[in-house]
């Protein structure tokens, strides 16, 4: 995300992707997940069906990488694992 809205290249990256995606404000994650809120967030995590999520990604990670079209990368590679 940019300062007030979503990056265009992510945007259109989400709405691609053939599972769905939803994203919570830290208010909203805590409420849902609140066996989940001493993670450190940003995250992105995965949810299969009746199981608590599965972080893909921590917060430090993230951090880490450079680009957009890294991450789209990087995702794409760690969701094949699940």
């Amino acid at each position: 995300y940019g300062i007030f809205k979503i990056k265009p290249e992510w945007d259109i990256f989400i709405k691609e992707m053939s599972i769905p995606i939803l994203f919570l404000h830290k208010d909203e994650f805590i409420n849902q997940f609140p066996e989940l809120k001493t993670l450190d967030l940003p995250v992105i995590l995965i949810k299969k069906s009746g199981f608590v999520p599965e972080c893909l990604f921590t917060h430090t990670e993230l951090n880490k990488i450079p680009t957009i079209a890294s991450l789209k990368t990087i995702l794409i590679d760690r969701m094949g694992k699940f």
